[in-house]
């Protein structure tokens, strides 16, 4: 059996992550805005950034759960690579 390294030393891996959480961060922090201004809900600009970094921490620790795994055979889900 040959040995695999983990993807958490992969540089890649770590771009990857941070990619998606500034994009899941921007589409909270534009969607919650425009939610705001267009008064359908009452949110001050701290929660509105308090929503969107809960967005990016969710998508980061969603890349590491998912995408994280170092055994192709063990991913759940195996669109993901």
């Amino acid at each position: 059996m040959a040995y695999r390294k983990s993807k958490f030393v992969d540089s890649a891996f770590w771009v990857d992550l941070a990619d998606r959480a500034f994009i899941s961060f921007a589409q909270g922090l534009l969607t919650a805005g425009v939610f705001e201004s267009t008064g359908l809900v009452g949110l001050n600009w701290a929660e509105i950034f308090s929503l969107a970094g809960g967005y990016a921490l969710a998508s980061a620790l969603t890349s590491i759960i998912i995408r994280g795994n170092s055994d192709d055979s063990e991913k759940p889900y195996s669109e993901f690579s």
